[in-house]
């Protein structure tokens, strides 16, 4: 991804605005996004992309094909589709992963950010970021966005998405 051309970069930025799970963010974060994102085949079905318990190296978005997340005791608690995503609460709160992600077909493609990548572009986003759900639907996004006076302010996001967090 680092080798992308400005043409590559805009080709995937145009990509990435099809996304639902990038939906909340701004274009210039999507921007950044697109010069570091990589892409990645799972061809087969049950195949272990990371363990409940791991530490978080990678945020993933689902392209095509879907995945179940798995909590020990419980079994699997819900299956997540194309444009849903997995793996960032790791990454934001620096704490093992909190279930195990199996695909749950043949030829899942996934778009996946790195760890470092995500700290250095994602992470003072997504820190600031309190969804509310209703119904397992998130109704309502508020993002505490840093002003020029010293409070901050909170701006709200209608959204009718649904994933695992």
């Amino acid at each position: 991804p680092q080798k992308r051309t400005e043409e590559e970069m805009e080709s995937v930025f145009e990509e990435l605005l099809h996304i639902k799970a990038l939906s909340h963010l701004s274009n210039s974060v999507k921007k950044e996004l697109a010069a570091v994102i990589a892409f990645e085949s799972h061809p087969k079905k049950q195949t272990i992309l990371f363990n409940q318990g791991d530490s978080g190296t990678c945020w993933y978005i689902i392209l095509s094909g879907s995945v179940n997340v798995v909590i020990a005791g419980k079994g699997i608690v819900c299956t997540l589709h194309e444009g849903d995503d997995f793996g960032k609460l790791a990454l934001v709160n620096e704490a093992p992963r909190a279930a195990t992600i199996v695909t749950n077909e043949s030829n899942c493609q996934l778009l996946r950010v790195d760890k470092s990548h995500f700290d250095r572009i994602l992470r003072d986003v997504e820190a600031n970021t309190v969804r509310l759900k209703e119904h397992g639907k998130e109704v309502l996004i508020l993002q505490k966005m840093a002003n020029t006076h010293t409070n901050n302010h909170i701006t709200a996001y209608e959204t009718n998405v649904s994933h695992y967090k």
